[in-house]
């Protein structure tokens, strides 16, 4: 009877990425959960991130570490091919009993994933999983010795694995990124342009295939300032474009990211390109889509485990994401490509009337009976009556938390000539902007709505404009001011008929003649 086949020892992993820094930290994580020799099952470690954050250069970093904890071999295989479509189970377990020096054979994927664990039974062997697109592709590939270690990379969290330690891959800090400069282009070049490196470093959004690509770039070109390659990159339509060097690009995987989601999440998130700021409130996504329901939020939520979207800080009654830089390059070019201008500037009016709506509300439930306010004719887009009460439980509050978005709402309709529509949220917002004693926002978001009003004609807009920076004057007691103001309110009330404007009008001229700053009307009869 022949002897038995000698055991293989695979020696598969790729060589190890020399670039690495700021990982210590997980290293010594995940280094400490890969153990192997252990009594409770095979140890798992799942490294999570958006394409670019360096995952698979970490995971072959920390496998070769610990690599001498395994001597029966370590096997390594994509779970995802060129085009990031997920490979079948069986092809990838084919491929790990070849390695292990099992003749290849047919069968289902139970049964080629029963003969994998009765081949690794007892073996101390590492196992790298790369490109993991859920549980279940990774499931039928699972050792079931506890001898044996796997490290898993993904684009999701893979909470789904009982027991595995999922570790959360962030952006590079700054410092870090600068490591991985110098590690590049040598310290007397990073140093030379310190300003030009941290512009470097946001324009890469602190990704570390971002970084990588823009380094090796100058190290080919020594010629260039890295001040010139950060010119490059702030332009807007080439931003991606600039990140590619070779075989390393990021644009694939970014790309990879977005066709694996649903054609709604799709336009989301291109849509959220659209809002003026750094963040945003989980309720946008329903105008921005046209979805008053739970949909639009599902939507975002599958953004966010798509790694396309973060979730940012927590202010008021919900989350606020964020889209970062290099992800919102691409949803940018997304937009341009697959939404119309009609398309584009329905989906912001949209959005423009919802915070009309919740200023609106806000305004009533908090200040509304002391600060009456003359509103115009533009269209709101009123969210659920559940959430606007979820929302604005603490009218004040929320406004506090949503200052910054709502002021940039008013600069956004002006900027898209929806005059009424900024001057209606400019006068709304002014009581809740005494109330909470910003009059910088109140002189500012006023200003911006009467060059609107003005540029268009708009003359009841005017006069509300008018009349609520008299107020702001009166506040300040810059009664001179007040009074010329309110002076040009009147007549314009007067003119085309707004009896509440008028009353209003008229009621702050009455407080000025009380404080003896004298009387707009000069000699006309307050009739």
């Amino acid at each position: 009877m022949p002897a038995p086949a000698p055991a293989v020892t695979p020696r598969m992993l790729p060589a190890a990425n020399p670039y690495l820094a700021g990982r210590d930290d997980v290293v010594t994580t995940v280094s400490g959960q890969l153990r192997g020799g252990g009594t409770d099952g095979v140890t798992t470690a799942v490294l999570a991130g958006r394409a670019g954050v360096g995952k698979t250069a970490l995971a072959v970093s920390i496998a070769h570490r610990i690599a001498p904890r395994f001597p029966d071999g370590q096997l390594y295989a994509r779970l995802d091919d060129e085009h990031g479509d997920p490979v079948r189970a069986e092809a990838v377990l084919e491929r790990l009993l070849r390695a292990l020096g099992v003749p290849a054979a047919a069968g289902s994927r139970d049964e080629l994933a029963a003969r994998l664990r009765s081949t690794l039974a007892g073996r101390r062997v590492l196992m790298v999983l790369d490109g993991a697109v859920d549980e279940a592709q990774v499931l039928s590939l699972l050792p079931g010795s506890a001898t044996c270690g796997v490290l898993v990379t993904s684009r999701h969290r893979l909470t789904g694995l009982s027991g595995a330690k999922v570790v959360e891959l962030a952006e590079l800090t700054i410092q870090h990124a600068t490591e991985l400069l110098i590690r590049l282009l040598g310290i007397a070049r990073v140093s030379a342009e310190p300003a030009a490196t941290y512009d470097l470093i946001d324009l890469c959004g602190g990704l570390p295939l971002a970084l990588r690509i823009a380094g090796e770039r100058l190290a080919a070109r020594p010629h260039w300032s890295i001040a010139e390659l950060t010119e490059r990159l702030g332009d807007e339509q080439r931003h991606l474009d600039e990140l590619s060097h070779g075989p390393l690009d990021v644009r694939p995987g970014i790309a990879t990211a977005c066709d694996r989601v649903g054609p709604s999440a799709q336009r989301l998130f291109r849509l959220l390109t659209l809002l003026d700021g750094p963040d945003f409130p989980t309720w946008v996504a329903g105008p921005l889509l046209g979805d008053p329901g739970h949909g639009a939020v599902d939507e975002l939520e599958t953004l966010v485990d798509a790694q396309l979207v973060d979730v940012g800080r927590r202010s008021g009654p919900g989350a606020h994401y964020r889209i970062p830089k290099l992800l919102r390059s691409y949803a940018q070019e997304l937009l341009a490509r697959e939404e119309t201008p009609a398309t584009r500037a329905a989906a912001v009016n949209r959005l423009l009337g919802a915070w009309l709506h919740l200023a609106e509300q806000a305004h009533s439930r908090a200040v509304g009976q002391s600060v009456p306010v003359v509103h115009g004719d533009a269209e709101r887009w009123p969210l659920p009556a559940p959430l606007t009460d979820q929302l604005l439980r603490r009218p004040l509050e929320w406004f506090e938390a949503e200052r910054a978005g709502v002021v940039r709402a008013v600069g956004q309709a002006a900027e898209l000539g929806s005059a009424e529509l900024c001057w209606d949220l400019a006068g709304t917002l002014a009581g809740l902007m005494q109330a909470r004693d910003h009059l910088e926002d109140w002189r500012e978001t006023h200003t911006t709505a009467l060059a609107a009003c003005r540029r268009t004609g708009d003359r009841r807009g005017e006069a509300v404009i008018l009349h609520s920076l008299g107020t702001l004057d009166m506040v300040e007691q810059r009664y001179n001011e007040a009074s010329g103001r309110l002076a040009l309110a009147l007549p314009a009330f007067e003119e085309i008929g707004e009896d509440k404007g008028r009353t209003l009008c008229l009621r702050s001229i009455a407080f000025l003649s009380r404080v003896g700053a004298g009387s707009p009307l000069g000699g006309r009869a307050m009739r």
